[in-house]
């Protein structure tokens, strides 16, 4: 398997991992709402307030990684019409003889 092929797939891997984290995490939170506390050092409360805070965490970055989403898509698509508009001008396409 090819280094590059890794890397995409680890790429994937933790893109995937990314998304599903505020999935799981308020899933989480919702199972165990109404957990019989144990006191001031409850490890299920402390659980959803690290849960909590994965939430806020990724929540505040999603317009950021939508901005990026969309500028990649928008350089994807714009770049090779810029050049195939710039290849469709060329001195062999326009038939022009250069005998200077």
């Amino acid at each position: 398997m090819l280094i590059m092929d890794k890397k995409r797939m680890l790429t994937c891997f933790l893109v995937i991992v990314i998304l599903f984290l505020p999935i799981f995490s308020h899933g989480f939170i919702i199972k165990h709402l109404n957990h019989h506390c144990t006191g001031e050092k409850c490890p299920i409360c402390a659980a959803i307030k690290r849960a909590e805070a994965l939430i806020n965490e990724i929540g505040s970055a999603i317009p950021t990684v939508l901005l990026l989403i969309v500028f990649f898509c928008f350089s994807a698509v714009c770049l090779p019409i810029k050049n195939q508009i710039f290849l469709l001008r060329t001195p062999v396409k326009l038939k022009v003889r250069m005998d200077d």
